[in-house]
C-alpha cells in the first residue's frame, strides 16, 4: 500500500506539472491546432522576437488580469482574443476584458462586477478622463487613469495584425489602399504632364484614407512599450500601419506575408477556420520560427509559476495530513517532500527557462526578483527539509516559494516580463553582482523568519521539549541570518559602486538604497544578539520573525512609495497585502513570550 500511495503521488506530481501543456487553455473559436500555429507566429515586441503568445498573454494580462478569457462555454487563449480584437473589432468591444477594482468606475460603466467592456467605457469616457486629469490623488482618479492607459493598449492590441477602415475587412482595407494610392500617383504624374491642377475629386478619397491612417499610426507609435509588430518585412518586423503608411520601406516579402495575415483575419471573422489554419500555414512558412521562439511558446503552455503553486498546496496538505494522522505521519510526509520537491524544482526550471529566453541574468525587474528569491529559498528549505527531516522547514520552505509565486501571479501587471532591459539597467555583469546577491540575502531574511515563526507557532501544540527545540532552532536561524546578512552587505556595496557608475554618487539615501541598509542593519542585531548572548533562544527567533517586515518593507514597500531614482521597481497598489502580511507577523510575535517546557 505504501508503494502503491507513492506511485499515486508520483502521479500526480507529474500530471500537475505537465497539465498546462496537454490539456492547458485551447482555441474556443479556432480550434486547438489552428490556435497553437497561431500563437506559434513570430512577432516583434519591445525590441525582442516573441511568439506571438507571449505578446498577446502580456497584453490581455495588462488590461484582464489573465491570459484566457471564458468564451464559447470555452476559454480562449489570449492570441485569440487578439484575432478577435483585430479580425471582428466591433465584437470585440462588446467583450467585459478590462479589470478594475474600484467600485465606484464599476458602478459608472454600468457593470455589476470588476469588468467592463470597450463599449461600456465609451459611453462615461467624458467623466472619466475629468476625473484622470483632476489631480485630486483619489483611488477613483487613479482607476479612472488606469482605465484610460487599458483602453488605449487595447486599441494598439486591436491594430497589431490588421488595419481595418470604414468597416472594411483587413484584406479589402489593403487593397483598397493599394488602389487609391495608384490612382492618386496617376492622376498627380497626369495633372504635371498637362500642366495643370489635380482632380481634388479624385484625390480626397485617398486623402481621408491617409487622414485616418496617419492618426492611427501616430497614437500607435507614441506608446512603444506596447507596440507588437507582427509583419515579417525584410530583415525586419512592422506594424500593418507602418507596412501601409510608409509604403517606400514595404518590400515585396513583407507586402506578401501583410496579405496572407489580412486574409487570415477575413478568413477567422467569416468563421472558416479551415481557410484560416491554411492562411496560418503559409505565414510560419514564410518565417519559421526560431528553436527560442518555439522553446518560449513551449514555456508559455507550461505556465510553471501556476503549477509549482499548485504543487505548494498539495505539500501543504500533505504535511498537514501527517500532522493530523500521526500513525501515517511518515508516508504523508514523504508525499508531502515528494510534491515539495517538484514545486520547487519546477519554479526554478522556470527561472532558468526565462534565463535562456532573455540570454539575461535571472532577476530584470520586480517580478523576476520576486520569483528568484521565492524559489531560491525553496530550494533552501526543500534540502533542509530532506536532511533534518523537519516539518518546520517544510513549512518556512513551502512558505516562501508560494507566496513568491501567488505574489508575483497578482501583483499589478506591467507588461510584458521578459522585454526590452531599461538603459540604466543593461548591464548582465551589474545585474548579476548587485542584484543576485540582495535577493539571496532578502531570501535568508525570510527563510529564517518563516522558520521562526514556524517553530513560535508549533510551541502551541501538545507538550513538547519546546527549550531544546527552540534551542537548536535559533542556531539555524543564526546561521542562516549571518549568511543573510553577509550577502545583503556585499550587494548594497556593489550597487552602491554601480550608482556611482551610473548617477555619479556611491549613496544618496534613496528609499531603495534605505531599504536594503534596513535590512543589513537588522541582520546584523540578529547576529550581534546572538554572539554577545543578548538575546535569548525565545527572542533571537522573534527577531527573525521581524525581519520578515523589514525584508518585506525594504522590499515592496519603497516600491509602494513611488519615490526616488530606482523607478523601475515601482508598483501601484499592493499595500493593502503588505498590510495584511505585517499583521499576520506581529501576530506571531507574542508567542515568543510563552514559557518553554522541557
Amino acid at each position: 500500500m505504501r508503494k502503491i500511495f507513492f506511485a499515486l503521488c508520483v502521479f500526480a506530481a507529474v500530471f500537475i506539472s505537465l497539465f498546462g501543456y496537454f490539456f492547458g487553455k485551447r482555441g474556443a473559436v479556432l480550434g486547438s491546432e489552428n490556435e497553437g500555429k497561431l500563437a506559434l507566429l513570430s512577432v516583434q515586441k519591445g525590441g525582442r522576437i516573441m511568439p506571438l503568445s507571449s505578446a498577446a498573454n502580456d497584453a490581455l494580462r495588462a488590461v484582464y488580469g489573465k491570459s484566457s478569457f471564458k468564451l464559447n462555454g470555452g476559454h480562449a487563449p489570449a492570441a485569440e482574443i487578439m484575432a478577435i480584437a483585430n479580425a471582428s473589432p466591433q465584437k470585440a468591444a462588446e467583450l467585459e476584458i478590462f479589470k478594475t477594482d474600484n467600485r465606484e468606475l464599476a458602478r459608472l460603466s454600468g457593470s455589476k462586477t470588476r469588468y467592463f467592456s470597450y463599449r461600456d467605457f465609451e459611453k462615461i469616457f467624458g467623466q472619466a478622463y475629468e476625473a484622470a486629469v483632476s489631480g485630486d490623488g483619489s483611488e477613483y482618479a487613479s482607476a479612472c487613469a488606469q482605465a484610460i492607459s487599458n483602453i488605449a493598449l487595447f486599441e494598439d492590441f486591436s491594430v497589431s495584425l490588421g488595419f481595418s477602415f470604414n468597416g472594411l475587412s483587413p484584406s479589402k482595407t489593403f487593397e483598397r489602399w493599394l488602389e487609391l494610392s495608384a490612382r492618386a500617383k496617376r492622376e498627380i504624374e497626369a495633372s504635371r504632364a498637362e500642366n495643370r491642377g489635380p482632380d481634388m475629386e479624385i484625390l480626397r478619397p485617398m486623402s481621408e484614407m491617409l487622414r485616418n491612417l496617419s492618426e492611427s499610426r501616430e497614437r500607435f507609435e507614441s506608446r512603444k512599450s506596447s507596440n507588437i509588430h507582427a509583419v515579417k518585412n525584410g530583415e525586419g518586423y512592422a506594424s500593418p500601419l507602418s507596412m501601409l503608411y510608409l509604403r517606400n520601406e514595404a518590400t515585396p516579402e513583407g507586402d506578401a506575408y501583410l496579405k496572407d495575415f489580412s486574409l487570415f483575419l477575413e478568413k477567422f471573422a467569416a468563421g472558416d477556420t479551415g481557410g484560416a489554419g491554411k492562411t496560418l500555414d503559409s505565414l510560419l512558412k514564410r518565417n519559421p520560427p526560431s528553436f527560442r521562439v518555439r522553446f518560449e511558446n513551449f514555456y508559455n503552455k507550461l505556465d510553471v509559476f501556476y503549477r509549482a503553486a499548485l504543487l505548494y498546496a498539495a505539500a501543504f496538505a500533505a504535511f498537514a495530513a501527517g500532522a493530523v494522522f500521526k500513525k501515517r505521519g511518515a508516508e504523508f510526509f514523504a508525499a508531502g517532500l515528494l510534491f515539495f520537491g517538484f514545486a520547487a524544482f519546477l519554479q526554478a526550471a522556470g527561472i532558468a527557462a526565462r534565463v535562456f529566453i532573455q540570454m539575461r541574468p535571472p532577476i530584470t525587474n520586480l517580478y523576476s526578483s520576486i520569483i528568484f528569491a521565492g524559489s531560491a529559498a525553496a530550494l533552501a528549505g526543500f534540502f533542509i527539509c530532506a536532511f533534518k527531516r523537519s516539518a518546520a522547514w517544510a513549512f518556512a520552505g513551502c512558505l516562501a516559494g508560494a507566496l513568491s509565486v501567488v505574489a508575483a501571479l497578482n501583483m499589478p501587471y506591467s507588461g510584458d516580463t521578459m522585454g526590452m532591459m531599461r538603459a540604466v539597467l543593461n548591464s548582465n555583469f551589474w545585474l548579476t553582482v548587485h542584484i543576485v546577491p540582495i535577493m539571496l540575502g532578502y531570501c535568508g531574511v525570510f527563510l529564517a523568519g518563516f522558520y521562526a515563526s514556524a517553530k513560535l507557532v508549533s510551541n502551541i501544540l501538545p507538550p513538547q521539549n519546546t527549550a531544546l527545540k527552540n534551542s537548536e532552532a535559533a542556531k539555524s536561524v543564526y546561521k542562516i541570518t549571518a549568511a543573510a546578512m553577509a550577502l545583503s552587505f556585499a550587494g548594497t556595496m556593489l550597487g552602491g559602486v554601480w550608482a556611482q557608475m551610473s548617477w555619479g554618487r556611491f549613496w544618496g539615501w534613496d528609499p531603495k538604497e534605505n531599504g536594503a541598509l534596513m535590512v543589513v542593519l537588522w541582520c546584523a542585531l540578529i547576529v550581534h544578539a546572538r554572539a554577545s548572548k543578548i538575546a535569548g533562544n525565545r527572542a533571537l527567533l522573534a527577531l527573525a520573525a521581524f525581519g520578515n517586515i523589514v525584508a518585506a518593507w525594504a522590499w515592496f514597500g519603497v516600491n509602494i512609495m513611488g519615490v526616488g531614482l530606482h523607478s523601475y521597481g515601482f508598483m501601484d497598489g499592493g499595500a493593502k497585502y503588505l498590510a495584511a502580511f505585517i499583521a499576520a507577523q506581529f501576530a506571531v510575535l507574542p508567542l515568543a513570550l510563552l514559557p518553554e517546557k522541557k
